[in-house]
């Protein structure tokens, strides 16, 4: 992804105070470009990974942030608090897209929920485990 495509979703996810932005002071736009792989994990093929961010566009800034913890690891509890993030973060995101009586909302909702349940069933071998003696905390706001 380009600079000023991710420079896009870092402002969106701030825009919409979303958890854990924090995590880009850590890194370059470069390195951030480099990390970012669009929705869905490296082992699937890219062709279905840019159909899964097509299909999730919505939940692109709450997936750049999400890549970026799985990519700076850290604790079983860290992995943990980073899918809830995720469902957190695509809810906030439905809820400000789409105004409250609108049924896309509820469907976005229910697929930040299934979604974040994915990451953390099918998310282990994406994630950087580290000791406690290397890791950095994901959950900081």
């Amino acid at each position: 992804m380009h600079h000023p495509e991710i420079l896009q979703l870092i402002r969106k996810a701030v825009e919409c105070e979303l958890e854990g932005t924090w995590i880009f002071q850590r890194y370059t736009m470069a390195e951030l470009a480099e990390i970012y792989n669009g929705i869905g994990p490296d082992w699937i093929p890219e062709k279905l990974r840019r159909f899964c961010t097509k299909w999730g566009w919505l939940f692109e800034p709450a997936a750049l942030i999400h890549d970026v913890e799985y990519f700076l690891g850290g604790s079983e509890e860290d992995f943990q608090n980073s899918n809830e993030r995720f469902k957190r973060n695509g809810i906030k995101l439905a809820r400000a897209e789409f105004s409250a009586w609108n049924p896309c909302r509820f469907v976005w909702i229910s697929r930040a929920r299934r979604w974040g349940n994915w990451c953390r069933i099918f998310g282990r071998t994406g994630y950087h485990f580290v000791s406690d003696g290397g890791k950095v905390k994901n959950d900081a706001v």
